[in-house]
């Protein structure tokens, strides 16, 4: 169907998006250049002249084939404030119908009495609230796929709170 083969191109867009944007945060330095602790490290081992692959094997272990298996919500919700306007809306479209976008517009406090329910709809698509609806969609889209999402309320048992899908202090 049409919703699934948005699903599916979303979950893969958003999945390399994630696993690209985790791969900058593994400490390599700029334009693929080691940091000088990992110089240092290579240098110990005698793999200064080694291959590329060699040297990132023996700094981080071999992953050729690890895939990453776990994000938190705050990654998702910085993949979905990187995706384009037209994706964000495409997704919510295909996902919920026109009524229940009205509804959410309304529940988000976007309905006036002097908008159409169609004017209120797409400043509701514009908004942040619209992301973070993306947000819950891929959340549970990665679920699905079998991604485990840190400090998931569903396996420790206790509904935690977020605010703007980060969590929120308890007292």
């Amino acid at each position: 169907s049409v919703y699934d083969e948005a699903f599916s191109a979303t979950l893969m867009a958003n999945k390399d998006l994630l696993n690209e944007r985790l791969g900058a945060e593994s400490g390599v330095g700029i334009g693929g250049d080691f940091t000088d602790q990992e110089k240092r490290k290579l240098e110990q081992a005698g793999l200064q002249n080694a291959s590329r692959q060699e040297q990132l094997d023996f700094l981080y272990g071999d992953t050729e084939d690890e895939e990453i298996t776990t994000i938190s919500p705050g990654q998702i919700l910085t993949a979905t404030r990187t995706m384009k306007q037209a994706d964000v809306e495409n997704l919510l479209k295909a996902t919920y119908t026109q009524e229940q976008l009205a509804r959410m517009a309304k529940d988000a406090g976007f309905g006036r009495w002097h908008q159409t329910s169609a004017k209120e709809v797409t400043k509701y698509l514009e908004s942040p609230s619209a992301r973070e609806a993306v947000a819950k969609i891929l959340e549970e889209q990665y679920r699905e796929s079998g991604y485990t999402i840190e400090g998931d309320a569903e396996k420790t048992g206790e509904q935690e709170r977020t605010v703007y899908g980060f969590p929120y202090p308890k007292r």
